[in-house]
C-alpha cells in the first residue's frame, strides 16, 4: 500500500504565505488615491494623499515613481529638518484645483503631472528659490494649480518638498474658486486687523504727543511689532521682502518674532516700574529684553544665521525667558488694583489664546480649517482693542483733572475731608500717572501730637473742636491741586499729586507744623495743635501695596517724639 504524501508543517505554511505576500503585494500595490475637493471649502490631504521620504535629496521623478513603501501622510506626522526632500502622491480628478502648502517654510516646490500617457510631465516650480513673482499662483503661501483629468480620467500628480526646518506638512487641496474666495476672505481679515491696528496707532500718537504718554508710547511699538509680526507669519514677508531668498524669508520670520517679543516684554515692564514690581524682576526684564535685541541684530546682519540647526533653540529659549519674565513682572505685583487691570489681563489672554491655537493648527493638532488658520490674526487683532480701551479709559480716570475724578468719592462726616477708604485708590493712580507721565507725587501723613492732652484738659468736646480745627488748617495748607484726607482718630494726609521736588512737600508739612502753633478759634483759648509729619514719595517709596506704604508712615510717626528737633521725617 502506497504511503501517504505528509503535508508540509502549518508553521511551513504559514511562513510561506507571508513570503509570497511579502514579495506579490508591492507588484500589487495599490495606485494612488484619487481626490476631488469640494466646491465650498478645502480637503486636507493628511490621510489622503500618500509620502515618501528621500533622505539623499537626489530621487528623481522616474525612480520616485518606482519606489514602494508609500504610506499615508498622517495627521501630526513631523518632517525634521535632515530629509532632503519629501514627495507626496496622489490623483487628481475633477475641476480645476489649487494645492496650498500653508505655515510651512519651503525652500523650494515642485508639481509633476500627467493626464494622459502620451504626454509628457508638466513640471510647475515655486518656493523661496523662486521669486514669487513667477510663481505658479502670487500668493502669501506656496500654491500651485492643479489641472483635472482629460477626459474625466483621474490625473496622476507628485509633488515634492524641499526644506531647511522640521516641519508638520499639511497641504490643502482646493477648488479654483473655492480658493479665490478663500484668498478674498483672507484680504478681508488682514484688512480688518490693519484698520483694527491704525485705530490704535492713531489713539496712541495723538496720547505720546499730546499728553507725552510713556506707556502709550511703548504701546505703540508694541502694536506696530505685532502687526509686522502677524503679516511676516502669514507669508507676506515671502512676496514683498524677501525676493525669493530662503536664507532672508526665514530670517524676517525669525526677526519679526524676536523683536516682538522684546518690545512686549519692556512695554510690559514700562507698564510695571520698579516702583510697582520690584528692582529684581524690572531689571531681569531688561536683561532678557536686551538679549532679544541682540538676537535681532545678529539676525539682520547675518540672515544665514537662521537656517542654522540650533538656533530654533535659542529662539525658543528667548521666548520661554519672555514668558518667565511677564510672569515674574506679574507676580511682583500681585494684590495690586491698577485701573483697569483685568482688560489688559482679557487683552494679553486672547493674544495667548490665538498662538495657542495656531501652534496646534501647525503642529496637526487641530484639523485644517479657516478659523484655525487666522487664530493668531483674530487674537492679536482682539488684543489690540481691548488694550486700547484699556489704554483710553485709564488715561481718563488717571490723566484727567484731579477733581473730576473724585466726585462722588466718600468723605468724613466731621471734618468734610476725604475719607481714608479713597487713600489706597489715589495712591495708585499717582504711581500710574508717575509711570505713563515720569511725574512724581507725594504724600504728606500728618498726627496731632497733643490731643490726649487737650482731651485731659477741656474734655472729649476738645477733641472734636481739635480735629475740625485741625481740617481748617490743612485746607488753609493746601495748593489748589493738593488732596486733603481725614484718616483717624488723630491722623491726617495731603497727597500732593504733582510735584517738581522734594522740597515742595517738606514746605507743605512745615506750613502746617506752623500753622498749627497759631491761634484757634475752634480751641480754648491759649491752645495750639502740635503736628508730626512722615512724608513719603510716589512712585519711589510705594513698592506696588498703597495699604503698606501707609503702615510705613504710620511707623515713622510713632518713632517721633514729643519735642524732638525733628518733627517733619521721610521714609528712606
Amino acid at each position: 500500500m502506497p504511503e501517504t504524501p505528509r503535508r508540509p508543517a502549518l508553521w511551513v505554511r504559514g511562513l510561506t504565505g507571508w513570503l509570497l505576500a511579502f514579495v506579490l503585494l508591492p507588484a500589487c500595490a495599490q495606485p494612488a488615491p484619487v481626490l476631488s475637493p469640494s466646491q465650498q471649502e478645502a480637503l486636507p490631504l493628511i490621510g489622503r494623499a500618500e509620502v515618501w521620504v528621500d533622505p539623499g535629496g537626489e530621487m528623481t521623478l522616474a525612480q520616485a515613481q518606482a519606489t514602494q513603501g508609500w504610506r499615508t501622510l498622517a495627521r501630526q506626522q513631523q518632517f525634521a529638518a535632515a530629509p532632503a526632500a519629501v514627495w507626496l502622491r496622489w490623483r487628481h480628478a475633477g475641476e480645476a484645483a489649487v494645492v496650498e502648502l500653508p505655515r510651512t517654510v519651503v525652500g523650494h516646490a515642485v508639481l509633476y503631472q500627467r493626464d494622459d500617457s502620451s504626454l509628457p510631465w508638466r513640471q510647475l516650480e515655486a518656493g523661496d528659490h523662486v521669486h514669487p513673482e513667477r510663481w505658479p499662483l502670487r500668493a502669501p503661501e506656496v500654491a500651485l494649480p492643479v489641472r483635472p483629468g482629460s477626459g474625466g480620467q483621474p490625473a496622476e500628480t507628485y509633488l515634492r518638498l524641499s526644506h531647511a526646518d522640521p516641519f508638520v506638512l499639511m497641504p490643502l487641496l482646493w477648488q479654483r474658486e473655492a480658493y479665490q474666495s478663500n484668498r478674498a476672505l483672507d484680504h478681508l481679515w488682514v484688512g480688518l486687523f490693519l484698520g483694527v491696528v491704525t485705530m490704535a496707532l492713531a489713539f496712541m500718537a495723538g496720547e505720546v504727543l499730546l499728553r507725552g504718554d510713556a506707556v502709550s508710547a511703548w504701546y505703540a511699538m508694541h502694536v506696530l511689532t505685532m502687526a509686522v509680526f502677524q503679516l511676516v507669519q502669514m507669508g507676506y514677508a515671502r512676496v514683498y521682502l524677501s525676493g525669493g531668498n530662503a536664507a532672508l524669508t526665514q530670517a524676517s520670520r525669525l526677526i519679526a518674532g524676536t523683536l516682538l517679543a522684546a518690545v512686549s516684554l519692556l512695554f510690559v515692564r514700562r507698564a510695571l516700574p520698579k516702583a510697582l514690581s520690584g528692582s529684581r524682576a524690572s531689571n531681569w526684564a531688561l536683561a532678557v529684553a536686551a538679549f532679544g535685541v541682540l538676537l535681532t541684530g545678529l539676525y539682520v546682519a547675518w540672515p544665514q544665521l537662521a537656517q542654522q540647526d540650533h538656533v530654533l533653540r535659542v529662539q525658543h529659549a528667548f521666548y520661554l525667558l519672555v514668558v518667565l519674565s511677564v510672569g515674574w513682572l506679574l507676580w511682583a505685583v500681585r494684590g495690586v488694583r491698577l485701573p483697569y487691570m483685568h482688560w489688559y489681563v482679557a487683552g494679553f489672554a486672547a493674544a495667548a489664546a490665538g498662538v495657542g491655537v495656531q501652534i496646534a493648527y501647525v503642529r496637526g493638532w487641530l484639523a485644517a480649517g479657516h478659523w484655525a488658520s487666522h487664530a493668531m490674526l483674530l487674537g492679536a487683532g482682539l488684543e489690540i482693542a481691548l488694550i486700547t480701551y484699556a489704554l483710553n479709559f485709564s488715561a481718563r480716570d488717571v490723566l484727567g483733572d484731579p477733581g473730576l475724578r473724585r466726585d462722588g468719592a466718600r468723605r468724613d462726616r466731621l471734618t468734610g475731608l476725604l475719607h481714608s477708604s479713597e487713600l489706597p485708590s489715589l495712591l495708585m493712580a499717582m504711581a500710574v500717572r508717575a509711570l505713563r507721565l515720569g511725574g512724581k507725587s507725594s504724600l504728606v501723613m500728618l498726627r496731632i501730637a497733643n490731643l490726649d492732652d487737650l482731651k485731659r484738659e477741656h474734655g472729649a468736646t476738645a477733641v472734636e473742636s481739635a480735629l475740625k480745627a485741625g481740617a481748617r488748617v490743612i485746607r488753609e495748607a493746601c495748593n489748589p491741586g493738593d488732596v486733603p484726607l481725614r484718616l483717624d482718630d488723630d491722623g491726617f494726609a495731603v497727597v500732593l499729586e504733582r510735584v517738581h521736588s522734594r522740597e515742595e512737600a517738606h514746605a507743605m508739612a512745615q506750613r502746617i507744623l506752623g500753622l498749627g502753633l497759631q491761634h484757634h478759634p475752634e480751641l480754648p483759648q491759649l491752645e495750639q495743635l502740635h503736628w508730626h509729619a512722615a512724608i513719603a514719595h510716589v512712585p519711589r517709596h510705594l513698592k506696588g501695596d498703597p495699604v503698606a506704604l501707609v503702615d510705613r508712615l504710620n511707623q515713622l510717626l510713632g518713632q517721633i517724639r514729643r519735642g524732638s528737633a525733628l518733627l517733619v521725617r521721610e521714609l528712606t
